[in-house]
């Protein structure tokens, strides 16, 4: 086949395995796979982790995409059937490449022309190209303000504050600031708060926390597992937009809105950091806690020049570049202090 033709073959491929589930199972990731609302994630093929760091994702072009949180390795489906099968896209190997994914993906036509000599084509119907997946949007801002009114300070939630208690994070502390509530048990919830179908009253995520955009407005929330089981433990609202929001503090709300300049800005990873932080530090320090899509060009821009930020992300991989990249854009005006949080 000529250059022209691989590339028909590439773009046959993924449109066949456009679908991230589906591109799992076919190359065997299905161990300790942990299907997301509009992604999986998987144990990485690339540096074989036991614990999934991989997400497999629909990107907007309508094709399946990886990314390793842990390794930063990252390929478009092609990508991940060499990867799989051992084998380089560079080179001599790139048809055994598209030999293994056209056999994956059913495709057994286009596998056996890639077997055939150059100069030996056979007739095939190209596989429709798959419609770009719209971006979602963040829940509606009524339905996020009635969930948050009506649920309860998570003091007064028993599950709620059991959980925070065994992080060292006290309930009291937390109602009072009131940087989490618990949903009561009998809620009716909106169409996304639901994880596979199922409602958080039934699932366990109960504790919830507000997310705001760099503007502080109040967008979203994540959901926080208060009971035993196999579920994520903090996940958003299924099929909304969740990138683009940190978690923040009533002084860090002040700086986001343009109202106040700390003189101090801690930057923390996740929900549990998040609170022992806001609970623990002096009264007038800002607290952000980010994930993963959070920080954006925006947040840094809302930090006043005069700020000193303090970076403590997780002592992992994934927390290092999360670091990188909060420092690369507040730039060298910023006091920045850095240091590892416990993983």
């Amino acid at each position: 086949m000529t250059r022209i033709e691989f590339s028909e073959a590439v773009r046959d491929i993924r449109n066949a395995l456009s679908d991230p589930m589906r591109l799992v199972r076919v190359m065997g990731l299905e161990k300790g796979a942990k299907p997301q609302h509009g992604y999986v994630l998987v144990c990485c093929p690339a540096h074989g982790d036991r614990d999934p760091s991989c997400s497999i994702s629909r990107g907007p072009d309508g094709t399946a995409r990886a990314r390793c949180f842990s390794c930063d390795w990252s390929a478009d489906a092609i990508g991940v059937i060499a990867m799989v099968h051992g084998l380089s896209t560079r080179g001599d190997q790139f048809r055994e490449v598209l030999i293994a994914g056209a056999e994956a993906a059913g495709l057994l036509e286009l596998a056996y022309q890639l077997r055939r000599p150059d100069d030996v084509p056979l007739e095939r119907r190209p596989v429709p190209v798959p419609a770009p997946v719209p971006d979602p949007e963040y829940p509606e801002s009524a339905e996020l303000e009635e969930l948050w009114s009506t649920s309860v300070p998570v003091e007064d939630d028993r599950d709620g504050s059991r959980v925070l208690v065994k992080r060292k994070i006290d309930p009291v502390e937390v109602s009072l600031r009131d940087l989490a509530r618990s949903i009561p048990d009998g809620t009716e919830l909106p169409e996304w708060a639901r994880y596979r179908g199922k409602p958080w009253t039934r699932t366990g995520h109960r504790v919830l926390l507000r997310v705001f955009d760099h503007c502080g407005v109040f967008k979203s929330v994540r959901a926080w597992r208060v009971i035993e089981g196999d579920t994520p433990k903090r996940l958003p609202p299924a099929g909304r937009k969740a990138s683009g929001l940190v978690l923040a503090n009533r002084m860090a709300l002040g700086m986001l809105r343009r109202q106040v300049c700390p003189l101090e800005l801690v930057i923390v990873e996740g929900e549990p950091d998040f609170l022992v932080a806001c609970t623990s530090w002096r009264p007038g320090v800002a607290v952000i806690g980010i994930g993963s899509g959070s920080w954006t060009q925006d947040f840094a821009r809302a930090v006043p020049a005069g700020t000193s930020v303090a970076i403590a992300t997780d002592n992992d991989h994934a927390g290092d570049r999360y670091a990188d990249a909060i420092e690369e854009t507040l730039g060298p005006k910023r006091k920045l202090w850095r240091w590892r949080a416990s993983a």
